[in-house]
């Protein structure tokens, strides 16, 4: 009963490697992976896009990448394109 409320979660590394790449100002450019991912968990946990936000960056965070995650307007407006 105590692991109930246990999450464990991981991140491929074949995503991660195509995870985020540069843009030639240097801002983050945010690959359709990156969106699905974002919108397959916001799926899973029924939660609002700014949730998803804080959710993949303290998970990000924890793993100890230095990756970022998609915000949540960039999530909104690309889901548009993989739906």
């Amino acid at each position: 009963m105590r692991r109930r409320d246990s999450l464990t979660w991981w991140i491929d590394d074949a995503a991660l490697a195509q995870w985020q790449g540069v843009g030639p100002v240097g801002q983050a450019r945010f690959q359709s992976i990156d969106i699905e991912t974002c919108l397959m968990r916001r799926t899973v946990f029924k939660m609002a896009l700014h949730q998803i936000e804080g959710l993949m960056a303290s998970v990000l965070t924890l793993m100890n990448l230095t990756v970022t995650a998609p915000d949540r307007t960039k999530v909104s407006r690309r889901s548009v394109g993989l739906l």
